[in-house]
């Protein structure tokens, strides 16, 4: 059966495997597709713009974290609970929980002076607590943040970060507007973890484009936020132009998997002529081992690097049925009955009208 078709029966609940030509022995299986229906409110907000998430198995609790920073909404979280009821999954958020900054003050939003957050990826910390990422607001001069948290969304520590990936008030150097910590992922054990960038840093060359796509980083730090490795990563090509040339590619979620595995969403958006938007997003392993480490190297563009070598895992831009559905967020959930993981994906609505999805996959 031709993989089109195959990826159409498990849409409609079948129970086949979805296969890959590189590693069909990995591939995963769509268990359920889960629907969190717009227009949704959890403790007096709106539920929407969710880019992140994981599982606290301890407590059998999802924590979402939003991008929100409207004129009326702010950084938060969300936590539910996630139910198989046999044959499919039902999703319950239950609770809001505001972000705060180390001073105590509240993130805001916009129409309100303060501090402003962009939440892209929430890990629940080995350690306590949680860890969360910010892709801060560059019109009040806010830059992105990496941050430790309780888990009531209380600041417990904000890190100091590495120079390269500072925001640079010049505009020479750092993360870009808007295309920073997209993904995080902690190691075994809690003492280091991964955070990427959505694209190219400023000093290390152009942007993802239809004709290639950007070189970015995937850097290891450690609790106080001193980098102990990094590695370069080369973004697809955008995949299809968007309308006025409104498209692009970057890392929206990053998960170890394993020791020295790597899983790597890579998002790939495109503005049709209805004036949404269509995604296509593709799902990515790469090994960590052997990887040149770049840390020492100040600007990708002057230098020859090698970067990780990446291996298609699931293409969800070949079917129709997910375009409209740009999925940000990544984690591991529990096993599954049968010894398999449960690997689980969550869109971003962007406050649209298109329902927010969660997407249950297996993986051996």
């Amino acid at each position: 059966m031709r993989a089109r078709a195959v990826f159409a029966a498990l849409l409609l609940g079948g129970a086949q495997v979805l296969a890959s030509p590189a590693r069909a022995a990995s591939a995963p299986e769509i268990i359920d597709l889960v629907d969190l229906p717009a227009g949704l409110h959890v403790g007096g907000t709106a539920v929407g713009g969710l880019s992140g998430l994981d599982y606290d198995a301890g407590q059998d609790r999802w924590y979402f974290i939003t991008d929100e920073h409207s004129q009326d909404g702010a950084g938060r979280l969300y936590t539910g609970v996630l139910k198989n009821t046999g044959k499919r999954y039902d999703l319950k958020l239950n609770a809001v929980w505001p972000l705060s900054d180390c001073k105590g003050q509240r993130y805001v939003p916009l129409s309100q002076e303060g501090p402003v957050s962009d939440g892209e990826a929430v890990r629940v910390d080995p350690l306590g607590g949680l860890l969360w990422s910010s892709e801060g607001y560059y019109k009040r001069g806010i830059g992105p943040s990496i941050s430790f948290a309780d888990k009531h969304g209380g600041c417990t520590a904000e890190l100091a970060l590495p120079v390269p990936l500072q925001r640079d008030p010049a505009g020479q150097n750092g993360p870009r507007s808007n295309k920073s910590f997209e993904g995080l992922t902690f190691d075994p054990g809690g003492r280091s973890f991964w955070v990427s960038v959505e694209d190219a840093l400023l000093q290390d060359g152009p942007m993802s484009s239809l004709q290639q796509g950007g070189l970015t980083r995937i850097s290891r730090l450690d609790r106080q936020g001193n980098l102990l490795q990094q590695f370069a990563y080369r973004l697809d090509p955008i995949q299809a132009p968007g309308v006025n040339g409104i498209a692009d590619n970057g890392i929206s979620e990053i998960l170890l998997d394993g020791p020295s595995d790597m899983l790597v969403l890579e998002r790939s958006g495109a503005k049709n002529k209805a004036g949404a938007f269509d995604f296509r997003c593709r799902l990515y392993r790469v090994s960590l081992e052997g990887g040149a480490d770049i840390s020492g190297i100040r600007r990708l563009a002057e230098a020859q690097v090698k970067p990780l070598n990446k291996t298609l895992v699931f293409d969800f831009g070949r079917q129709l049925s997910l375009r409209p559905y740009n999925f940000e967020g990544m984690a591991w959930g529990p096993r599954l009955a049968d010894g398999r993981r449960s690997l689980m994906m969550v869109s971003d609505n962007g406050f649209e009208t298109v329902n927010t999805k969660l997407l249950v996959l297996a993986v051996p």
